[in-house]
């Protein structure tokens, strides 16, 4: 199941948002080592969780969140222009109505087999280019690691980056 939640339009489901979150948490803390000042284990929701926020969840029969995205518009404040400015070599901060920003995209594998979070991780992905195709978003700005970058780049050649490559301690495993 795939919902795409949104505040101020009205379409929003408290329970799953806050079952999004402890995912988020649980996921970028436990799996991926994620650590950085303020952190709350548990719970994830940052300055960027805001009204104009589309939430991109996908969850199992039961409710287990398993896969989730945001998209932020770029037009006001968004992870690049207050936290990752520096990636952006080329032609600076992105600000466009027709540009959103995705971040958190996250993917819980430690519930189901490599199959099911995979299925989970693609109704994100299609729910949000559906959206970006029925809302006339031109582009999106993310960051990725190399070879995130290198797979998009091969499915849509169009795609460009914000900056220069930075080496990641994880880019050479």
């Amino acid at each position: 199941m795939l919902k795409i939640l949104h505040r101020r339009a009205g379409v929003w489901d408290e329970d799953l948002v806050e079952r999004a979150f402890a995912m988020r948490a649980q996921v970028m803390f436990s799996q991926m080592g994620w650590r950085f000042p303020g952190q709350n284990p548990v719970r994830d929701e940052d300055a960027f969780d805001t009204e104009d926020t589309l939430h991109f969840i996908s969850a199992d029969d039961d409710g287990t969140v398993t896969a989730y995205g945001r998209l932020n518009p770029t037009m006001g404040p968004h992870m690049f222009s207050e936290h990752f400015s520096e990636y952006c070599h080329f032609s600076g901060v992105v600000r466009d109505p027709r540009v959103f920003e995705h971040t958190r995209y996250l993917v819980d594998q430690s519930k189901h087999d490599r199959k099911v979070w995979r299925r989970h991780r693609g109704a994100v992905e299609i729910g949000i280019a559906a959206l970006c195709a029925a809302a006339n978003i031109d582009a999106i700005n993310w960051l990725s690691s190399l070879e995130a970058y290198t797979h998009v780049a091969s499915v849509n050649p169009s795609t460009r980056p914000l900056g220069l490559p930075v080496p990641h301690a994880k880019d050479d495993r």
